[in-house]
């Protein structure tokens, strides 16, 4: 899930019975992905032209 507004992206998993926050990542931070071995990406490069409120 994406919030541009206060430039945070909160990742997801399913779990046995519901979907599971498996990190929440902010500006200058590396999202890397629980379940894609190896994928990770800097979300200053996803935000770089997002302006803050």
């Amino acid at each position: 899930m994406v919030d541009p507004d206060v430039r945070t992206i909160m990742v997801l998993r399913r779990g046995e019975r519901r979907f599971e926050v498996a990190g929440i990542y902010g500006a200058g931070q590396a999202l890397r992905s629980p379940t894609l071995a190896g994928f990770s990406i800097a979300l200053d490069e996803i935000f770089w032209d997002v302006k803050r409120k």
